[in-house]
This record gives C-alpha cells, sequence and structure tokens, in this order.
C-alpha cells in the first residue's frame, strides 16, 4: 500500500536488506574467549588430568570438577549483559579457570601419594629450554629398562609407556620391587610402615624375612597402587583386604617370581 507522503509517493516503512546488516558480535570477542579456555583445556588435559592418573588422586572426579568448571565459566560469559559486559565476562572467565588450577595442586600436593618432586608448582625457569638438562634426562631415562611383561587376570598386557612419560618411571620402579625379590629368591614381598613417613620393602627368602629398602610413603602407596591396578583390583580401595592374580615373564621368556 503507497501512501502520498511531501507530495511524493513512499512506502509506509523500509524494509531493511541483507546489505544494510550489521555485525552484531566482533569477530575478536570470541578469539580472546577461546584463548584462556584453549590453554586451560590443554593444561587439564596434559598435566591435571596425567597427574590424577599417574598419583590415582581419583581421577574421574576431578575431572568432572573440571568440566563443572569449564561450563560454569563459559556460561558466566553468556549471562554478562550490557555493551562492556565482554570486559568483564573475560576476567571472570579468567580468574574462575585459574582458580580451578590452583586448587587442584593446593589439594594434590598436600596428598602423601604425590612425592614432593612430583608435586606441581610453578617454575618459570623451567619454560626454558634447557639443553644440558635435557640430555641428563635422555640419558637417565636409557638407563632405566622395563624388564616384564605383565599380564591382568584377563590375559590382557598391561602396555610399556613410552620412556619420557611420567608413568614410565612408576612402571620401572614396580618391577625393580619384584626383580629385587627374584634375585634374593623371595618368595614374597612386602610394604609396610616405618614410621609416619616411611615404607620399608621386605623379602620372605627360605622363610626369613630380609629388608629391602626404605622410601617415601608416597613412593610406596604410588607403587601399591600400580600392582593393585594390574591385578584388576581397585587402587582406592585400601579398608579391605584384597587379593588379585596377574602373571609376570621377563621378556627374555624366563619366568619372574
Amino acid at each position: 500500500m503507497i501512501a502520498t507522503l511531501f507530495g511524493a509517493e513512499a512506502p509506509l516503512y523500509d524494509a531493511p536488506t541483507l546489505a544494510q546488516g550489521l555485525v552484531l558480535v566482533s569477530w575478536w570477542k570470541p578469539v580472546l574467549l577461546l584463548l584462556p579456555l584453549g590453554f586451560w583445556a590443554y593444561v587439564v588435559s596434559v598435566v591435571l588430568d596425567k597427574q590424577a592418573a599417574r598419583f590415582h588422586l581419583g581421577r574421574d572426579n576431578w575431572n568432572a570438577v573440571h568440566m563443572a568448571v569449564g561450563t560454569l565459566a563459559f556460561l558466566g560469559v553468556l549471562l554478562i549483559p550490557g555493551e562492556f559486559g565482554f570486559f568483564i565476562a573475560l576476567p571472570t572467565l579468567c580468574v574462575i579457570l585459574a582458580l580451578d588450577v590452583i586448587v587442584f595442586a593446593l589439594l594434590t600436593n598436600k596428598d602423601e601419594r604425590v612425592p614432593d618432586r612430583h608435586r606441581l608448582k610453578l617454575d618459570l625457569a623451567a619454560l626454558k629450554p634447557d639443553a644440558d638438562a635435557k640430555a641428563k634426562k635422555k640419558a637417565s631415562a636409557l638407563q632405566k629398562t622395563a624388564e616384564l611383561v605383565i599380564k591382568r587376570p584377563d590375559k590382557s598386557t598391561l602396555s610399556v609407556p613410552e620412556k619420557d612419560a611420567p608413568e614410565y618411571e612408576l612402571r620401572v620402579a614396580a618391577e625393580e620391587l619384584v626383580l629385587s625379590a627374584k634375585r634374593t629368591r623371595g618368595s614374597q614381598v612386602d610394604l609396610a610402615p616405618d614410621g609416619r613417613e616411611h615404607y620399608v620393602s621386605s623379602f620372605l627368602v627360605d622363610g626369613v624375612r630380609q629388608k629391602g629398602r626404605t622410601m617415601s610413603r608416597g613412593e610406596a602407596e604410588q607403587l601399591i597402587a600400580f600392582w593393585k591396578d594390574a591385578a584388576g583390583l581397585d587402587p582406592e580401595d585400601r579398608r579391605r583386604k584384597l587379593t588379585g592374580d596377574l602373571s609376570l615373564v621377563q621378556f627374555d621368556q624366563s619366568s619372574a617370581t
């Protein structure tokens, strides 16, 4: 319908065209929001998740907490209104994600299962390339070798981690405990508290108990958790007496005790 206004024919309204559309969201805002989210996701998956898995710190529970925190942070960004809401949402997002990492580090560092040398800390110097340190680490890793084939109760083989993986050190230490018993002709290996902060290994040789090496409580609990997991037991169940089965074979196919 056409109306005459000011002596000229014109439509009652002008419908906006596609060419007149406005960009309602700046492209750089989502990019800035994705940067802290991406970095946080990397830290959670590469550092925190591996730390929880390695020391049996309730990995599933922590992952649920991380997911909840990430969701909360993302929703917080969406729910902050206003033209300048982005400038409030971005620092809020960073604070929430940083708190998630900090709380994880503070709580897990207090856990006795985590040895002092493996506790999480912010070391900016460690971010700098150090050729000597890398060479020493590589040489140290080459000196340690996994010697056992470990088969679970379902006959599946427990895979050997890569030498540069943190789990490899635990695998070698767990094997060494068993191989030490084999070298002494021991028929039984025990790990028992020797005071409040230390454990001692011992071997039953021809009915006589022989003392092995002393280790920290955290290291001992890692070894116990490793063998419980290999035997199909729950590493988190510490209240009951558990019995499991597994088989060990050396790579040269000679049997190991």
